[in-house]
């Protein structure tokens, strides 16, 4: 098998960060190389581009992940001696599935699956990033409201909490380094 080059845009704001390289399935870290075939350090740094870049088995599945943010990316196959390829197949972003009954703060990328049935619950938004992105779903029969909260002076559409008051209710958000747009 020969090495082919992965290059993921991470997103803007994110140089200097550092990426976990993990062989899909089996959450090993994935041995990875520069250009000229001599191994690198994993986890990787996002360059001052906003990118990660390392050398890798093709045709091999990967998790990447920092913190709360991840995706998976496919390595294509080389097509011929000596031509590197990016990713060939789907980059998906990784989500975080979340069932809570108690008042919960927030992560980028957590689906909060929230039951009510207690008492009204809280779920309360962390500091918008750019490109963050919650999602939160009442699931619960009850008259007990989920109220969706800013944290700090950031917004959620211009005002400070969404209310879920209905079974199967949801809002899906997108920060912008500022406030919390909701864009379902």
């Amino acid at each position: 098998m020969a090495n082919v080059q992965v290059r993921v845009h991470w997103g803007p704001n994110s140089a200097g960060k550092s990426v976990q390289v993990n062989v899909h399935k089996t959450g090993a870290a994935a041995s990875l190389f520069n250009s000229g075939g001599s191994g690198v350090a994993n986890p990787v740094t996002v360059d001052s581009g906003g990118y990660v870049n390392f050398f890798a088995a093709e045709q091999t599945v990967y998790d990447l992940v920092e913190g709360s943010h991840g995706m998976q990316v496919t390595t294509g196959a080389v097509t011929a001696p000596g031509t590197v390829v990016t990713p060939a197949g789907p980059t998906t972003p990784l989500i975080n599935p979340v069932s809570v009954t108690a008042a919960y703060t927030a992560s980028d990328h957590d689906v909060v699956l929230a039951n009510a049935t207690s008492g009204a619950l809280p779920v309360t938004l962390p500091t918008p990033t750019n490109g963050a992105h919650i999602m939160v779903k009442k699931t619960d029969v009850s008259a007990n409201a989920v109220a969706v909260n800013r944290s700090g002076t950031a917004t959620i559409d211009g005002a400070t909490t969404v209310s879920l008051a209905s079974q199967w209710a949801h809002t899906e958000l997108i920060g912008d380094g500022t406030n919390w747009f909701v864009v379902t």
